[in-house]
């Protein structure tokens, strides 16, 4: 799964919405943990996104195919994120 925002709609806080909107979702149904990955490299903007949001880098890894890409996560459980 993926999101994306049109250029002409970045910056205006749709894809922070969508983001959160689904951590809370989740959370809801009782999940404690969100993992995510994306591309490590020419994904700076990306990268600072998610880091921006809370989550924190977990690993870097290469694919079989050879492409580096970052794992994230972040606690869905109050108090993880307060420790």
């Amino acid at each position: 799964m993926s999101i994306a925002i049109l250029p002409e709609y970045q910056n205006k806080g749709i894809g922070k919405a969508l983001v959160q909107e689904f951590l809370n979702e989740m959370q809801q149904c009782g999940m404690r943990q969100v993992n995510l990955t994306t591309d490590k490299d020419g994904n700076d903007a990306v990268n600072a996104f998610y880091a921006r949001l809370g989550f924190q880098l977990v690993r870097s890894f290469v694919t079989p195919e050879g492409r580096w890409m970052n794992e994230y996560t972040i606690s869905l459980n109050s108090e993880d994120a307060d420790a």
